[in-house]
């Protein structure tokens, strides 16, 4: 008897308690795409940009898009002001477009840029997040270019000048 009262008692508690969590949204993190296509570029000159959207829930804390890679920079703006993250900031983040490019100074390396180079995530460390990987990226050497110099003729004097 005694049990079934205190079961009449406790379980509104346990239901009340247990439902809360079932219907608490976790935090979520979406990208329009988790891998972009090639860029390629001639060193000194900065790459033409990929974009991809990000969209996600970020109430208690910033969202955050990293460069991992550091030959890689990113932009809110196409052909904006590129740099190594961006916080998106709290709230509700809606399908907020990303700018991928190398950077004019990237160096030419003998294997192609690729693998994860972004990461977006919750300021806060929450281990919620997503990695953008791009394709096999490369940069090509600069040519160059050499003019005949113009040069004096001199009388050869004994002199070391």
């Amino acid at each position: 008897m005694k049990s079934k009262i205190l079961l009449k008692i406790l379980m509104p508690f346990f239901l009340l308690l247990t439902g809360f969590n079932a219907f608490a949204q976790p935090y979520a993190i979406s990208t329009s795409s988790t891998s972009l296509t090639a860029v390629s570029t001639t060193y000194g000159t900065a790459s033409s940009d990929e974009s991809f959207t990000v969209s996600g829930d970020a109430s208690t804390a910033s969202l955050v898009v990293t460069v991992t890679n550091p030959a890689f920079e990113i932009s809110l703006t196409s052909g904006g002001t590129y740099s190594s993250s961006i916080d998106l900031g709290s709230g509700a983040v809606t399908a907020t477009p990303i700018f991928v490019r190398l950077k004019a100074t990237a160096g030419v390396v003998g294997s192609p840029y690729s693998g994860n180079i972004l990461t977006v995530t919750k300021a806060d460390g929450t281990p919620t997040s997503i990695n953008v990987a791009i394709a096999a990226s490369s940069v090509a050497a600069k040519a160059i270019t050499i003019s005949a110099p113009t040069i004096a003729p001199k009388v050869y004097n004994g002199t070391t000048a």
